[in-house]
């Protein structure tokens, strides 16, 4: 038989044992990627990510209420409403856009957040999404976009061609070290 003809099963077992060593690389860098993720946040408890995913489970409705409360998200610091705008959409589809006022002790200045809500026909207005996130972390002078790539750097550091070379490395070693696909890439002339 010629060596471009190996059988289904032949080619099953190949292929069976590469997906398995692949997913286990991918499963060891998910989680070298997760420790450091962790460690990150850890050593940064400073951050919004870090007072937020940091801290132990049970204590989270805390911390959070407490950065709602230095940011200005609470009730007492509720200014009002600041305006509104609806337009249609067609198709019996509505959208507002709702401005709430409130005052910040963080910087000594109101700022305001905008909700998105939708409706159709004659449904009930639901809650689309915060529609100036990013505007509201400005106003707050909050760098969290900073903040996340500078964790999602340290998290994936060393995660580059090299290291998925290595990994590839440790694929091709898996293939080699099991019986099966030894006998398949020698009865292919395959070298890996």
């Amino acid at each position: 038989m010629p060596a471009y003809a190996a059988g289904g099963d032949d080619l099953k077992t190949l292929l069976n044992v590469a997906g398995h060593a692949a997913n286990d690389s991918l499963r060891r860098m998910k989680m070298v990627a997760q420790d450091r993720m962790i460690y990150y946040l850890r050593s940064h408890p400073q951050t919004l990510a870090g007072r937020l995913l940091a801290c132990p489970p049970e204590q989270r409705s805390q911390v959070l209420g407490a950065l709602l409360a230095e940011l200005g998200l609470t009730i007492k610091d509720f200014k009002g409403l600041d305006g509104c705008s609806i337009h249609s959409t067609g198709n019996d589809n509505e959208e507002a856009v709702v401005s709430f006022r409130f005052y910040s002790p963080k910087v000594g200045r109101d700022f305001l957040v905008k909700i998105l809500l939708k409706k159709h026909g004659w449904e009930p207005w639901q809650i689309a999404r915060l529609d100036n996130v990013s505007e509201v972390f400005s106003q707050l002078e909050l760098d969290y976009e900073g903040e996340i790539h500078a964790l999602m750097r340290f998290s994936l550091d060393g995660m580059n061609q090299r290291g998925v070379d290595e990994e590839m490395t440790s694929v091709k070693e898996e293939l080699r070290r099991n019986q099966g696909t030894k006998a398949i890439l020698d009865r292919l002339k395959i070298k890996l």
